[in-house]
């Protein structure tokens, strides 16, 4: 199985729960804490790959995470209609992103 966008690993934790391999895409931090807690309380981390990157067209850019309302998650890469540069990886809102072909 592969959640793409795995926010705080639902569906992640319910196919681990079937000893399923299963990769988890999800670029916010403290998610990604939560997703690796998760499995370790229920023993199923070694069914677990856990990617920490945003899904863009192109691979290595370096995006700041908004609070954006309008988006049911909570978290995305826009601001104002527009990408955010990142000047550095020192925050949990700063992701790097992969192309759909780096899964690979």
């Amino acid at each position: 199985m592969i959640d793409v966008g795995a926010n705080i690993g639902v569906y992640t934790l319910y196919a681990l729960a079937l000893h399923r391999p299963t990769i988890s895409v999800e670029c916010y931090k403290p998610n990604i804490e939560r997703i690796v807690r998760a499995s370790q309380i229920e023993n199923v981390s070694e069914h677990l790959t856990l990617i920490g990157n945003a899904i863009y067209n192109r691979s290595g850019e370096f995006f700041k995470l908004s609070k954006d309302d309008i988006n049911v998650g909570g978290q995305g890469l826009t601001v104002n209609g527009t990408m955010q540069k990142a000047s550095s990886m020192a925050d949990q809102f700063t992701v790097s992103t992969i192309r759909f072909d780096d899964l690979l």
